[in-house]
């Protein structure tokens, strides 16, 4: 019911009323993933970015399903990339564009 409904006030911008919900609904049950990664994006949206990378990283912690990691692994990405701690690796990773693998040109 909390999940749900601090998915609602994400909707309509209610962000501080979402993450109050999602924080109520860890207290009540910690083990649950949807609960820290909801509040992980909610926290991103709220540029909360430590506290962001906190709860993902959390949620990661509570389960080992590769299908449930997936989406958690890009939003920590995500989080990372807001806070400029990402390698600027395009530039200089001397990479050939795609069409020149495909033809070997």
């Amino acid at each position: 019911m909390l999940i749900r409904r601090a998915a609602e006030y994400k909707a309509v911008g209610e962000l501080a009323k979402a993450t109050a919900d999602l924080n109520e609904a860890i207290v009540i049950d910690p083990k649950v993933v949807a609960a820290h990664a909801d509040l992980s994006r909610v926290l991103l949206s709220r540029t909360k970015l430590s506290e962001a990378c906190d709860s993902v990283t959390r949620a990661l912690g509570l389960t080992q399903d590769a299908g449930e990691r997936a989406p958690l692994f890009l939003l920590r990405a995500q989080i990372q990339a807001a806070r400029g701690k990402l390698p600027k690796l395009w530039p200089t990773a001397n990479c050939r564009p795609a069409e020149t693998i495909r033809t070997g040109i």
